[in-house]
Order: structure tokens, then sequence, then C-alpha cells
């Protein structure tokens, strides 16, 4: 799955500062090669406008429609608790995006759920994923993924897998008997990874509501992070989000990293460089590996106790990406703390003065060490 353009730079490859993103989920394999498909025994069978059959056998039951007034093809099945809808119109009916945004309305004027919320959201010219969460007439939380795409080039189609949040990842295993063109829907996907994106947090929380596995790596809660090697204490708005994945402590090394409503993501890590490597050896060896992944160096700058580098680069989606990469001096020990912003050119103005806003650093302000104006002429030259 994209993450608002960046896809392709999943890490940066840094020495001992990994600046992954959150692209745990991979697309849907569009328009499936129809010589996989064998003899196919089934329950129920939908076909399509784009004449591809949708197949299902129990634990699924439901039914497919068509309305021809809205060139609408519908397949609603359920599994117990769990629902599956797939939804396919024309390309000219509108957009992706539109399709997620019309299931967004419906949940919204549904007077049968509550405390409706957005946890995901990512989208590209060809595809857009969704998720979300409410709480249904029995007090349950419950959580759908939504995946909207371009198919067999003339159609929108989506798919949305709905469950109960304790049995979402189980029951996502089930879908394995509703088949597309003879593959199981959303196949590519895997039942965690996808409930770990959409907020989905686990049975086994902490004291402080944080999973134990991050609290070990120093989350004491959803807004703040103590180093557990380096003890220094960083602070953030709600507006950011702990991706699990990349935050780690090690035996010589932490590191936490945060993604934000907008996709931007912050990422700072702490470690003690060797007695003959300085700041400056440190920032030159960084700013060597972007040249060599072919990003242009706008702005650099480093002495013994701090410096900094501004690079622009184009993600795999063809999303020109800016990465602004702070290192400082935090003790006479050799302990460094390296902070990492990355965010889409068009935007990046506003996403560091967000993070300037919303992060703080032992209470101190982050990513400073380039004056705005100086970053705004690098940008617009």
């Amino acid at each position: 799955m994209k993450t608002g353009g960046t896809a392709g730079r999943r890490s940066l490859g840094r020495i001992g500062a990994v600046v992954g993103l959150l692209a745990v989920l991979v697309s849907l394999v569009a328009g499936a090669p129809r010589a996989a498909v064998a003899q196919v025994d089934f329950d129920g069978e939908h076909i399509l406008q784009c004449s591809c059959p949708v197949w299902w056998s129990a634990p699924w039951e439901g039914e497919g429609t068509f309305d021809a007034n809205a060139s609408l093809d519908e397949v609603i099945l359920e599994n117990g608790d769990a629902t599956v809808m797939i939804h396919e119109i024309p390309l000219t009916g509108g957009s992706v995006e539109d399709m997620i945004e019309d299931r967004t309305v419906e949940l919204e004027n549904t007077r049968r759920i509550a405390d409706l919320e957005e946890t995901y959201a990512d989208a590209s010219d060809d595809e857009a994923y969704a998720g979300r969460s409410w709480v249904n007439r029995n007090d349950e939380t419950i959580y759908s993924f939504q995946h909207a795409q371009v198919w067999e080039k003339n159609y929108l189609l989506s798919i949305e897998f709905i469950a109960p949040e304790e049995q979402f990842v189980e029951l996502w295993g089930s879908m394995e008997d509703v088949l597309l063109v003879g593959q199981p829907i959303l196949n590519d996907l895997d039942g965690e990874e996808v409930a770990q994106s959409i907020g989905i947090g686990g049975r086994d929380q902490g004291r402080s509501g944080v999973d134990p596995a991050l609290e070990d790596s120093g989350v004491i809660d959803e807004v703040t992070y103590e180093s557990p090697n380096y003890g220094y204490e960083l602070t953030w708005t709600e507006a950011w989000t702990v991706i699990p994945d990349n935050t780690r402590s090690e035996r010589d090394y932490d590191q936490v990293q945060l993604i934000s409503e907008d996709n931007w993501v912050v990422s700072f890590s702490g470690e003690v460089l060797p007695e003959d490597v300085t700041i400056v050896d440190y920032m030159d060896s960084l700013i060597a590996s972007e040249e060599d992944s072919g990003s242009e160096i706008l702005l650099d700058d480093a002495d013994d106790e701090a410096g900094a580098y501004l690079a622009v680069y184009e993600s795999d989606s063809g999303v020109e990406m800016v990465v602004y990469a702070v290192a400082m001096s935090y003790d006479r020990d050799g302990t460094a703390i390296f902070a990492f912003l990355i965010a889409p050119l068009a935007d990046f103005e506003d996403a560091l003065a967000e993070t300037q806003d919303a992060f703080a650093l032992d209470g101190e302000p982050v990513l400073d060490y380039f004056r705005a104006r100086q970053i705004q002429r690098a940008l617009d030259n």
C-alpha cells in the first residue's frame, strides 16, 4: 500500500538510522490471469459487468445483484460476524476516491452505528484505501478495510471487509473462500498487517493503553516517548501516531517513528558514535548515501556539535519527496540524536511547520537547524 506517495522509499538505508515508511500492505493484483482458474466448486456466483465472476462458498452466505439504473454490481456476503461488500461501477461513474467518500457518507447517515472514525486513508490515481471504526448497537467496536481500484481498465471496483475488532484477523483468513476471477479477494494483504495499519491495537494492552512491546521500546503513552538507553524525552500532539514496526530499542540504539494524519513521517533515533566518528563524518555518510540513491542535496551543513541536510528525491510513484535530517550531540559520552522528516515537496513547508509545533525534545524545539527562509529558498530553486 502506498503511503502519501512515499511507498517507494521504505527505508533511507542510513547508518544505524532506519527511516522506514508505513508501507505494510501490498496492492491487490488487478485482472488476475484467467488461465490460472481451474475447476471451481462454489455455493454462490455473481458475474460482474466486466464479465468477471465472483464465487463464494461456505462459511460465506449472501447474494449478488445488479442495478441496471445505477450500473451498479453489488455482492454482500456474511460469515458470522464478518461481512464482505463488493461493488463495481463503470469508470465513467467517478473515481476511486469517490467510491471511498460515497461509502463514508453512507456510514455517516446510518443510524445503526455510532462514533464513526476514519483510521486510515491513502490514495493514488488508480487505487485508494480506507480504514474505519465504529460502535454498533451491541456496543461492539467494528473495524472495516476498504480497497477501491480501477479494474479491467473500464470499471471501478471496491472490496470492503468488516469485522469486530477482536475477530478481525481471525475472520480475515476466511476470505480465501471468496474468489474473484478464481483468486481469493484481498489475498495479497496480510490480515495482521492490515489490522495494525487501520488502528487495531490487539487485546493485550499495557497499563497506559500502549502495547507492552512499545512500552519496552520507550513509548510511555500516546503522546510521550522516553529513550530507554539515553533518557531523552520526546513529546508530540495527538495528530501523530507511533509506527510500531519502526519503533524499537536495542543494546546501543533507540528509535521511535511516527506518522501524521497527512502521512508525513518523522523519526528520532539515538546511538553512541564510535570514538573516531564525528557528527561531520556521520552527516557526510548520510549525504553520500542520499546521493547514491539519486537524491539531490539542496542544503547541508555540519560541525562537531550538530549538522543537517535537506534533500529531494522522486518516489517510485513519481511524487517528489523531501527529506530533512538533523543530527545533534546529546552528551559528552558520544551520544547523538538523529531526527528525520519526510513529506511530499508540495506539502513540505506545512509539514515542517506542523512538526515543529507538534514535537518537543526534552522540552526544546526540533528540526530547527535551518531557518525557514533558507529552506524556502532552497525548495524554490
